[in-house]
């Protein structure tokens, strides 16, 4: 009776396919349900094959570690969060399933597992390797989901680093001691992070877990370095420091963003001959002042404090204005720079492209009344345009200006931070749909620029102001800006040269056939840019 009690209870931890029992040797004493589906359904495993038989047998090899490591995190009287698990299918095709467990207080020495196969399509592996772990950028998704889910449910969860001291040089040695240690390494951090999934490669000695506050800092920084030590002797020291944020008076929103720009600053900082204390004291530390540095931004973002400049952007041919660039000045940060970096960093890039669209369609209303309607490039960062929300955001913010909007052009920055040209072509092409230009700015300044103008269609591209400094004295700088050239004119792209300063710099870049100029040549900022350069706009 008290068996079946027991297993009664370990079923209601969630409706399953299987339920099994296993013995301190990982060993199953007990199955009940689809037990043929662990050999892939069919032909596959009957309740004879699987009972009295190592449950491991059944696991996808890639995933042996990962789930002994899973197995024996399992206390008494507690239980695993559901992950997904690779089985043995037919053919030896991998099928995912999600395996849960418990270990029950009236039954001490038997682990109760729970199997549920997942649709096709729906999730797994396919892969007969195990999964590479996400890098910086991609685990930030990750952890941006599991913050805002394990916060939604008030589930306390911590983000621990781990720094693994000589890692870099140990994996440039290469060879199968290299690769079994990442792979044991992988394994045992998924099988402490949350879902099994909340782990992120940041560099080649830097990684980070997002956990739940039953897994000690000290209990990982310990596992790792058993696994080190198994691996590489005293080659890796291994130190493990964790950020939790304070619980009172912080939206979520914000939370999210400030844990995920500590994340960044982990990254970026130095960690040669450091301890990682002392990076993870900085970490803390811009935690700490994130917060309200966010708030702080926000409130600039929402009361407009803000200001706008125009400057012009003028036809070399004949020196008449063009249209001209809406630049911000914020107030209350050192420099607008540091400012758009910031709310890059931390999200709020969408929310400010919006309020500064907002305040350029605003004014060009006022000056419309008297008849005067110049054409406005305004920025948009390229992280805005990634995200889903941003089209149907744009649609609703332009539509009570709709006489207004073909005088918009809309200047693509930031591009580096595209990942899916196709997708973000798409979304510009939509809004050139519209009637409206699109600009490449920076073109020039990095490889990833060059290659954002070879996949995105636009109407100009903007050669980057070192670009044109560089022309004057470097023969290396005049044969890239060449090429720029070349691809634009063959792509049917205008040109604008941005930082023209003086005659010289003029000279240059009509050399090379550039059509418009930007520049204090040409005007510097204006706030009054209509009592500026209003009788010189066609």
């Amino acid at each position: 009776m008290r068996a079946e009690r027991d297993r009664f209870v370990a079923f209601s931890f969630a409706a399953a396919d299987i339920l099994l029992e296993l013995d301190d040797a990982g060993v199953v004493s007990f199955v009940s349900g689809a037990s043929s589906r662990l050999g892939g359904g069919g032909s596959g495993a009957t309740s004879a094959s699987v009972l009295n038989h190592p449950f491991l047998a059944h696991v996808a090899e890639a995933d042996h570690a990962f789930v002994t490591a899973l197995l024996s995190r399992i206390q008494v009287g507690g239980k695993m969060t559901p992950v997904t698990v690779r089985f043995n299918g037919p053919g030896g095709e991998p099928i995912p399933a999600v395996l849960g467990g418990c270990r029950l207080p009236t039954n001490p020495g038997v682990l109760y597992l729970t199997v549920t196969f997942i649709s096709p399509g729906l999730g797994g592996g396919g892969e007969a390797d195990a999964p590479a772990l996400p890098g910086r950028r991609d685990f930030e998704t990750v952890v941006e989901r599991k913050l805002h889910q394990s916060m939604s449910i008030g589930q306390p969860v911590s983000l621990t680093y781990l720094l693994l001291d000589g890692m870099t040089a140990y994996q440039r040695q290469g060879g199968n001691s290299a690769d079994q240690l990442l792979s044991t390494l992988s394994s045992y951090l998924r099988a402490n992070s949350l879902g099994g999934d909340g782990v992120g490669a940041i560099s080649d000695d830097r990684y980070a877990v997002i956990h739940g506050r039953d897994v000690e800092t000290e209990t990982l920084r310990d596992g790792v370095s058993e696994i080190a030590r198994d691996h590489a002797a005293d080659a890796i020291e291994v130190s493990a420091e964790s950020v939790n944020l304070d619980d009172g008076g912080v939206e979520e929103s914000d939370a999210v963003r400030a844990l995920l720009y500590s994340l960044r600053q982990f990254e970026s900082q130095d960690g040669a001959g450091l301890k990682l204390q002392s990076v993870i004291d900085a970490a803390r530390q811009t935690l700490k002042k994130t917060v309200p540095r966010i708030a702080e931004a926000r409130s600039v973002i929402s009361a407009r404090g803000f200001e706008l400049a125009f400057q012009p952007i003028v036809d070399l041919s004949n020196g008449q204005i063009k249209h001209f660039e809406a630049l911000s000045r914020v107030k209350g940060f050192p420099s607008v720079q540091e400012f758009i970096l910031f709310i890059e960093d931390t999200g709020l890039i969408e929310e400010f492209d919006m309020a500064v669209l907002d305040s350029t369609l605003r004014t060009l209303a006022l000056e419309a009344r008297d008849d005067w309607r110049p054409h406005v490039a305004v920025n948009i960062s390229a992280r805005s345009l990634g995200g889903d929300s941003f089209l149907p955001k744009l649609n609703q913010l332009l539509r009570p200006y709709k006489d207004l909007v073909p005088q918009i052009l809309f200047e693509l920055t930031e591009t580096t931070f595209i990942k899916d040209f196709a997708a973000a072509n798409r979304r510009l092409q939509e809004l050139r749909s519209f009637g409206n230009k699109v600009c490449m700015d920076d073109v020039g300044a990095g490889g990833t620029s060059f290659e954002s103008l070879r996949s995105i269609q636009v109407d100009y591209a903007k050669i980057d102001g070192a670009l044109v400094k560089g022309s004057h004295t470097s023969a290396r700088t005049r044969r890239l800006l060449e090429s720029v050239m070349q691809y634009c004119e063959h792509a049917k792209i205008d040109v604008i040269a941005e930082f023209i300063e003086n005659e010289d710099d003029e000279d240059l870049v009509r050399s090379f056939g550039v059509g418009y100029g930007q520049g204090n040549r040409y005007g510097k900022p204006r706030v009054d840019f209509r009592e500026s350069y209003g009788g010189g706009h066609r």
